[in-house]
């Protein structure tokens, strides 16, 4: 599974149809991936998680991914030494990226696993379009023997004249589409 495609880059991006580069943009859809996940800080793509956590009396556990979480399962211990107790699937629930336990989380140990990102099918155009501007940045790179991502500028001296370029940082480029999948830390 992979946020955008060779056939969406190949088609929409790079208007080529050889199959020269194919290898080459399969690994770029991988590190551009990886790069809008760490940017992100939580998984784009759909994955497990396992988190830990201490129970404080409260019957209520707040994820803070922003983007969706699903196919829950919790369970519990009185001390580390104990082993994992799956709670009743009746007693918690999932909803809006929040645990709800009727019974309370009582001062235990908690771990909770679910799947934490989207579906390939259901991944917003947004990230899309930028994990897709991140592969032609890769690409173009690559191509040109320069390596851009993350620099803002160079200077070349040719033949007694310097110029300067700036290059476009497409993360920075576009944060706005990425803001609202950020994960939020309080």
């Amino acid at each position: 599974m992979a946020i955008t495609t060779k056939e969406l880059i190949k088609s929409d991006y790079l208007n080529i149809t050889v199959t020269d580069y194919d290898d080459m943009i399969d690994r770029f859809i991988i590190q551009a991936g990886i790069i809008i996940k760490d940017y992100c800080r939580q998984p784009i793509e759909q994955e497990s998680i396992t988190k830990y956590f201490d129970g404080d009396g409260s019957n209520l556990y707040e994820l803070f991914y922003t983007v969706p979480c699903a196919s829950l399962t919790l369970s519990y211990r009185n001390s580390i030494l104990d082993t994992w107790t799956t709670a009743a699937s009746g007693t918690y629930a999932l909803h809006e990226n929040k645990i709800y336990n009727d019974n309370g989380f009582a001062e235990s140990y908690y771990k909770v696993v679910l799947s934490v990102g989207y579906a390939s099918a259901s991944v917003p155009k947004s990230i899309v379009d930028v994990c897709s501007e991140i592969v032609v940045a890769l690409f173009k790179q690559t191509a040109h023997s320069s390596a851009t991502i993350g620099v803002s500028g160079e200077t070349i001296t040719q033949g007694g004249v310097t110029t300067a370029r700036t290059f476009n940082d497409v993360l920075r480029a576009n944060e706005t589409k990425l803001f609202p999948y950020q994960m939020i830390w309080l």
